[in-house]
């Protein structure tokens, strides 16, 4: 275990020449009793320089533990005492699509997911899961429309069950992948009056809905947009 205790020095503004001292106590310990315990003053530049060898910063300047390589298409990232989450996204393409036992193939539009997850057991587990698609390009601005095929409830959220379960990062984000686009969709959270913006498709049952999607990109004027933008999500999850 490692504690520091930090002494800034009070007239130092430009962060390039950090001042002050970092009293730093190591305790180790075997078998949870201390075996060991060594004190030492170091300037606190060079305990920044040590902690940014053995943890990345992030873009809000908190230090978070190492994580492997992030997944394809990851978004935004955060690590939490209790839980950790990410935001990631996927291509809209034509896809597969699995409506109670019959299979259509739909254009999919572009899918943004966020995932909370917790280790447990030593694997990471899901503990929610949401999902909004967009238009064009992923920037923190842009603006979110509700997920229309069913499947998603208001509010973005998914249900999943207990299946999304992964060793890594990687494994467990292509689990949320797998369960969210491969899985039979029971259209249980099919809800046309509020997933569209237009008369035409407030009319149609989900089996159309899926027809049309399959003959071409549904265009977004038909879809009703969310009060969310994609930056604004990650501290709702």
């Amino acid at each position: 275990m490692i504690e520091a205790k930090i002494d800034l020095d009070a007239e130092t503004l430009d962060t390039t020449k950090v001042g002050g001292s970092c009293r730093v106590r190591v305790t180790e310990e075997q078998e949870g009793r201390t075996v060991a315990i060594t004190e030492k003053e170091i300037p606190l530049r060079d305990f920044l320089s040590a902690l940014e060898k053995a943890y990345s910063v992030n873009a809000r300047n908190v230090y978070q533990k190492p994580v492997g390589p992030f997944p394809e298409h990851t978004f935004m990232y955060c690590q939490g005492s209790h839980r950790d989450k990410i935001l990631f996204y996927e291509p809209g393409k034509k896809r597969l699509f699995i409506q109670g036992e019959k299979a259509y193939m739909i254009h999919m539009p572009n899918v943004l997911f966020g995932l909370t997850f917790g280790e447990f057991q030593k694997q990471y587990k899901a503990i929610d899961l949401y999902a909004w698609i967009y238009e064009g390009d992923l920037t923190p601005q842009t603006r979110l429309y509700e997920y229309p095929f069913g499947h998603v409830y208001s509010g973005g959220s998914v249900c999943t069950g207990n299946s999304i379960v992964g060793k890594d990062l990687r494994e467990i984000v292509d689990a949320a992948k797998d369960v969210f686009f491969n899985a039979p969709n029971r259209g249980h959270a099919y809800r046309p009056e509020s997933l569209f913006a237009t008369d035409e498709f407030r009319s149609m049952a989900l089996t159309q809905v899926l027809r049309r999607a399959g003959k071409a990109p549904i265009p977004f004027s038909n879809f009703v947009p969310t009060k969310y933008r994609a930056g604004d999500v990650f501290d709702r999850i």
